[in-house]
């Protein structure tokens, strides 16, 4: 359409007292490459879930079961996303965080799709600390980070009880090129690279693995719990302590490598 023609369409629309249907579109939206939309590293896409949460605060409540039933099924459509993978544990967090809007939505309940919501209600996350060592790691978990707390963990020494809350744990010259939010919907696992190097660790609440790892020693750098973690689980520990162990080429549709970089080293 030229934008000569809406010198015509804009008088007939202001005279207009109903909306009508019609076939042809008189608007068409042209995805560009690289833009925020499509970008889906890009952390300023973390901008939906605080609109979904003004939505359903600030909506007309004669309209909040619609709403309700609008926002849910837009999450899901989120989660079905391929490029929105990255923020699978976000998605569940704000679905944590919405459960008094969806849980007695009958529309909900009675839609086979948007119901599904109701099987991340209770999906445990990993909590969202990030335990770093060294710059390179640092550097790229502040960039990517959502709400997670970052410690910094270079230089110093870990305690059961800086650790027993649960996190995910990145080593030194590890460099995220994606958000880590889908690892916090893993549970307890190991990722490792090529070289078999554990890239990161991911720890629920008051871990086995971590506690048998403090029964001798009473604290360590954040590079020797990695090193016995992956002594423990390279034996029998995975199945012992519900350890799930990835490779990076397992989870390579979720967790982008940089290029230019060694792949067993970037997640």
């Amino acid at each position: 359409m030229a934008y000569e023609d809406l010198d015509i369409i804009i008088p007939i629309l202001s005279n207009c007292r109903r909306i009508a249907y019609v076939a042809a579109p008189l608007y068409n939206y042209y995805k560009h490459s690289g833009t925020t939309t499509s970008a889906y590293r890009n952390p300023r896409l973390f901008d939906i879930f605080t609109a979904y949460k003004d939505l359903l605060r600030d909506v007309n409540q004669q309209f909040i079961k619609d709403a309700e039933f609008c926002v849910a099924k837009r999450i899901l459509r989120n989660i079905d996303t391929p490029g929105l993978g990255y923020h699978l544990g976000y998605f569940i967090q704000l679905i944590h965080g919405l459960v008094p809007y969806f849980k007695h939505n009958k529309f909900i309940n009675e839609d086979r799709y948007v119901s599904e919501i109701k099987y991340f209600l209770k999906t445990d996350l990993i909590e969202n600390k990030i335990f770093v060592s060294g710059e390179l790691a640092l550097d790229a978990a502040t960039f990517y980070k959502f709400d997670e707390n970052i410690v910094d963990c270079t230089n110093q020494v870990c305690t059961y009880s800086n650790l027993k809350v649960g996190g995910i744990l990145l080593r030194k010259d590890v460099e995220l090129a994606s958000p880590i939010g889908y690892l916090r919907a893993l549970g307890n696992f190991v990722l490792f690279g090529k070289n078999h190097q554990i890239l990161a660790v991911g720890m629920q609440r008051e871990s086995l693995l971590l506690q048998r790892i403090f029964l001798e020693q009473q604290a360590f750098h954040l590079e020797e719990i990695l090193d016995e973690i992956g002594s423990l689980v390279k034996e029998d520990g995975n199945i012992i302590f519900d350890i799930k162990k990835y490779s990076i080429l397992d989870l390579n549709n979720k967790l982008k490598i940089k290029k230019g970089y060694d792949k067993s080293l970037n997640i």
